[in-house]
């Protein structure tokens, strides 16, 4: 299962990220900046907060799928590819002022209203990986603590006004 990382780009260097694929490397690796995974939490974190399937924009755009320009969309499938390719498609630059817009709507989403939105019924249905939402009782808190790590990382950086890379591997 792929593994979403997020990892904080410093405003001195959010600038001239998205086209050098060595300093990608080094802040996805965590050599440079803070950075948090959400494991296999993903897929489900997106689909509950937005009612679509996780598919980055532009491949969405490819197929024919209407792409919202929704800030909750672009928090994990919004931002723009960089020339480092990952097992889900490029890694993906999200620029300051989408971390400040990210930021805004995650902290609109209480945790309550996160848990009325979750559907394991849906999430079966529309096969969102991994499998076993209606059988699994302990997936809703970690979907929750998801969320809580994804706000915090968007409101952090939005503080401190950087960007982030994101990466599914």
């Amino acid at each position: 299962m792929l593994t979403a990382t997020f990892a904080e780009v410093p405003s001195s260097l959010a600038g001239t990220v998205a086209d050098d694929n060595e300093l990608v490397r080094e802040i996805l690796d965590g050599r440079k900046g803070k950075r948090i995974s959400i494991h296999d939490a993903w897929p489900a974190l997106h689909f509950t907060l937005t009612g679509e399937l996780p598919i980055p924009r532009e491949e969405a755009l490819r197929r024919g799928i209407d792409f919202p320009n929704d800030p909750l969309e672009a928090i994990l499938m919004g931002g723009l590819p960089t020339g480092v390719h990952t097992e889900f498609g490029p890694a993906r630059f999200v620029s300051v002022g989408e971390v400040r817009q990210g930021a805004e709507m995650l902290t609109s989403v209480s945790d309550v209203d996160f848990e009325d939105w979750f559907d394991a019924d849906d999430l079966e249905e529309e096969r969102i990986p991994p499998a076993g939402w209606t059988s699994d009782a302990d997936r809703l808190p970690r979907l929750v603590e998801a969320l809580r790590d994804v706000r915090d990382f968007y409101v952090r950086a939005a503080r401190d006004g950087n960007a982030i890379l994101i990466a599914f591997e």
